[in-house]
């Protein structure tokens, strides 16, 4: 299974452990609602390291060196490493692996809140 959801907590470790302490290289919008309404900033994550993923109910978050991004996943929308014709949001690491944000209705959301520490 590439999917995120409460039942599969195992699956969830596997990204963490998979993903955290990486470089991303770059973050894309492939498809969906952030085509049209642009994700202010989201250039600030490329070139910096992931450092920690949590994830409570059905919020993610990606610890970004200083920086806090929260991805609201639902039923229908999830983190996976796999692209499908679903893929909304892609992060792109230095490694060449990718993690994408799959959200079959676009009601998924991926949104840069803060600073740590600000």
């Amino acid at each position: 299974m590439n999917y995120i959801n409460d039942n599969d907590v195992s699956y969830f470790n596997n990204l963490k452990d998979a993903f955290e302490n990486k470089k991303i290289k770059k973050v894309s919008i492939i498809s969906g609602k952030y085509i049209k309404k642009i994700i202010k900033n989201i250039f600030i994550l490329n070139g910096r390291n992931l450092i920690n993923m949590s994830k409570k109910n059905n919020t993610v978050c990606f610890e970004v060196d200083d920086i806090k991004v929260f991805s609201k996943v639902r039923n229908v929308s999830n983190w996976s490493t796999l692209k499908t014709k679903y893929s909304r949001v892609c992060i792109n690491f230095k490694d060449g692996s990718n993690l994408y944000l799959n959200d079959k209705e676009d009601i998924g959301t991926f949104e840069i809140e803060k600073r740590i520490g600000l």
